[in-house]
């Protein structure tokens, strides 16, 4: 939401003020939507290429859901639990679809059978999902915040 300038003739003026939860799923829904038009630009343009795979930040998860861990006595509101709860299952999913993945491309190399590529590449899929869900958790985590982007105040 745009606005005018602040009452007060301290401060600067106001460009923009934008609550955390839109700019939260803003943020989310950039990745989610290349990560849904990379899927299909593969089936598309490159079904037999797709058999390189990265998957960036499973350490990162397991950092962020320690530090909620300790910091767990100190939370202040129910948003707060309810993030580091879901931070914690979505990195359970997140690490399981790991495991599963790496057995799934090895079980795939070593037999080359049937349906096991395909399988690997839905369990990479979730793999990506839930780290996506994992991010959005900052939706509860700053949702009472503002992204307010002012000019300084100049005073002649």
């Amino acid at each position: 939401m745009l606005q005018g300038p602040y009452g007060d003739p301290d401060q600067g003026r106001l460009l923009i003020r934008l609550p955390f939860k839109i700019f939260a799923v803003v943020t989310v829904l950039l990745p989610a939507t290349g990560f849904i038009a990379c899927i299909i630009v593969s089936l598309i343009y490159h079904y037999e290429d797709t058999t390189h795979t990265h998957w960036s930040s499973l350490v990162h998860m397991l950092i962020t859901c320690r530090l909620w861990y300790v910091m767990k006595r100190s939370f202040e509101s129910a948003e707060e639990d309810v993030s580091y709860r879901r931070k914690l299952r979505l990195f359970v999913l997140n690490a399981a679809c790991c495991l599963a993945s790496c057995l799934l491309y090895k079980r795939h190399n070593d037999r080359c059978e049937p349906g096991v590529y395909t399988l690997f590449a839905f369990i990479e899929y979730l793999m990506v999902s839930s780290n996506i869900a994992f991010h959005f958790t900052a939706f509860w985590d700053f949702g009472s915040k503002e992204l307010i982007v002012a000019t300084p105040l100049i005073r002649h």
